[in-house]
């Protein structure tokens, strides 16, 4: 019952995003996994001679993850990248229902790397060169747990809309992403640990978002204030 209601309540807001902000979604793929209901998402959305939207969403019901991808622009097959990604971020959100044997940070670090970049890398090898970025994140016991890669962001705000947390991004001199899985060796994925609250609020988006917005214009939204320039 609960899964459900978290996939119900998913695919509301999806639905509101898609006619508010992203203008073409697409319906949600809803996979059923053995144990119960998980959905997950890619925006494929795109007009005819437009290059396909690179982005791509996974809400894990049944473990409290989800992620959010970007493909790579500078290379090849972005779109594809992302999904790709996408699956293997599912499948490790399945293995994190059996909990981890050891908490600490490189444990956490070096179980990503393992299960989602190394896994990923073997599928993107036939798209030479491509690549993705990621953000997951779970919130287990009050506390948030951030995996991240790239320049894919999330920002935690307070009630009163002040910014408690956000994650920094892997960007070169040139504004590339230096540390998202591509098809090469690259460094382990950062992972964050944050206490939170009862109605703190977790936004989590790539640079098609924060590239528009700065942090302080999406915390003014969050006090209903105008937004500072």
């Amino acid at each position: 019952m609960v899964e459900s209601t978290l996939t119900e309540m998913a695919e509301r807001q999806f639905d509101t995003l898609d006619r508010v902000i992203l203008g073409n979604m697409g319906a949600p793929v809803v996979i059923q996994a053995r144990n119960g209901p998980l959905a997950y998402w890619c925006n494929k959305g795109y007009e005819p001679g437009e290059d396909p939207n690179q982005d791509a969403q996974v809400i894990h019901t049944l473990s409290n993850w989800f992620a959010c991808i970007d493909g790579i622009s500078g290379g090849r097959h972005g779109d594809i990248a992302a999904e790709i990604v996408g699956q293997q971020l599912q499948k490790a959100f399945t293995l994190r229902q059996g909990g981890l044997d050891d908490d600490s940070l490189d444990y956490r670090r070096e179980w990503f790397q393992l299960h989602v970049h190394e896994r990923a890398k073997k599928h993107l090898q036939r798209l030479a060169p491509s690549g993705a970025c990621y953000l997951a994140f779970g919130i287990t016991e009050r506390v948030l747990e951030v995996a991240h890669a790239g320049d894919v962001k999330l920002v935690l705000f307070n009630p009163d809309g002040d910014i408690i947390f956000e994650t920094k991004d892997h960007l070169n001199s040139s504004g590339d992403p230096y540390n998202a899985i591509f098809t090469y060796v690259q460094r382990f994925p950062d992972i964050d640990l944050v206490p939170i609250q009862r109605n703190y609020r977790i936004l989590a988006g790539s640079d098609g978002l924060f590239g528009t917005l700065s942090t302080l214009q999406i915390g003014a939204l969050t006090k209903h204030q105008p937004m500072p320039t």
